[in-house]
């Protein structure tokens, strides 16, 4: 590839594997790879192009000694038609003798049909003749199968759609601000799980009161016997619905699918009880936390929901990554997990949790912050690994946490690492 006027409106930037780096600085001597500079990766991509021809140079000879004897062979033939005895000539022996294969002897001496000029060559890249004489064989030990790899997608089975509607108590709720909580229009979030494989884990004391979900949320598509379970149909969360009931307390979070926000838009304009933010779970660490509630409001701006509301939501929604260390912090405090705040308490499970009694007796207040009595860390697993369908999430924040890793501050002072 050329390229003109480096320097001069353009530049040039190597990426290297940590195999290719390492190569690197083994040829110019050097143990940081931050000293890498522009000269060593040529020098090295110089000498790489010079092991790779000399190596080669054996397999070029071995094509010239062939070329030379067929083109003889070929020249004497005075006919257009190629007889048999002459075509056999110049077929290649199907199996070599040990002296052949090995190079002890050879009936074809190949220097024979080399000039002086390419014997020169030979001798100036030091390679004798029984190197050549030897490289089909050398090939053949040194040759491994490539493997042919054909990815292939394994998409959910199809199954019919659920029938999309928008419940009376739900459009009364826009309205009015009357929440009817014992409705059949809600359900209590995490109680969506019951459908999935992560009902086996479901904790009791997860039930969060302020965080709950419409039943066309819930309902993407019917369930069989035979299929029983929605792990493949859950919902992504965008919409969340935040609602001031009259009775003055906290916020409440209602999930909407996107049929109901869609439908509901014009009621939720006039409203004076609800808002309409936009939510997106933080699945990468360049990505904006949107877990307070805050972010493109239909309306007028809200004040950020509360922590343990926004952590809950959160893990339903498979959040990855966390906004600081503070949020880490109470995030294990509202799961029951070991942080470092909780550096003198030596009772924590091989998974971080820490009972009920310990965390009593270590910190009264963490009691109330925290009502799990068993722990929830595969139960929350089991939801990020069905929200994120089968990619690894091990290093992110939440894939940290939940194998028991205790997180650093200065892991969070720049919001774009992990």
């Amino acid at each position: 590839m050329r390229m003109r006027k480096l320097g001069r409106g353009q530049s040039v930037v190597f990426f290297a594997s940590g195999e290719i780096t390492e190569r690197i600085m083994n040829n110019c001597g050097k143990t940081d790879a931050c000293d890498i500079k522009v000269m060593d990766v040529l020098l090295w991509s110089i000498r790489e192009t010079m092991s790779e021809v000399k190596r080669y140079i054996p397999l070029w000879i071995t094509q010239k000694v062939r070329h030379s004897k067929q083109q003889l062979i070929t020249e004497s033939i005075n006919d257009e038609m190629i007889p048999s005895e002459v075509a056999e000539q110049l077929l290649e022996p199907e199996a070599q003798p040990i002296e052949r294969r090995y190079g002890i002897a050879s009936d074809i001496d190949p220097e024979e049909n080399l000039s002086s000029d390419e014997r020169m060559k030979l001798e100036e890249f030091g390679i004798s003749r029984t190197q050549y004489v030897t490289y089909d064989e050398e090939q053949e030990r040194e040759l491994s199968p490539e493997v042919e790899q054909e990815r292939e997608v394994q998409r959910p089975p199809c199954k019919t759609p659920a029938i999309h509607s928008v419940h009376a108590d739900l459009r009364v709720l826009v309205e009015t601000g009357q929440f009817k909580k014992h409705s059949e229009a809600f359900k209590r979030a995490f109680q969506v799980l019951h459908s999935t494989s992560a009902k086996q884990m479901y904790p009791a004391e997860i039930d969060e009161e302020n965080l709950w979900v419409t039943r066309d949320f819930c309902d993407t598509v019917r369930l069989t016997e035979v299929a029983p379970l929605a792990d493949d149909y859950l919902r992504p969360v965008n919409w969340v619905l935040r609602c001031t009931v009259q009775s003055g307390k906290e916020d409440l979070c209602i999930i909407l699918s996107p049929y109901e926000a869609h439908e509901l838009l014009p009621d939720i304009l006039t409203s004076k009880y609800v808002n309409l933010p936009i939510y997106s779970p933080r699945t990468s660490a360049i990505a904006p936390s949107l877990e307070h509630l805050t972010y493109c409001n239909v309306k007028e701006s809200m004040q950020p929901i509360s922590e343990r509301v926004s952590h809950f939501l959160s893990l339903f929604s498979g959040q990855l990554y966390l906004a600081n260390y503070e949020r880490y912090i109470t995030l294990c405090r509202a799961i029951g997990l070991f942080n470092p705040s909780a550096a003198g308490c030596t009772k924590a499970a091989t998974d971080g949790f820490i009972d009920l009694d310990a965390r009593a007796a270590f910190d009264s207040t963490w009691a109330d912050e925290c009502w799990f009595v068993k722990s929830p860390v595969d139960f929350f697993g089991s939801i990020l690994t069905m929200r994120r369908k089968g990619l690894d999430f091990r290093r992110s924040h939440l894939g940290r946490v939940l194998a028991g890793e205790t997180l650093r501050e200065e892991g969070f002072s720049d919001d774009h690492q992990s």
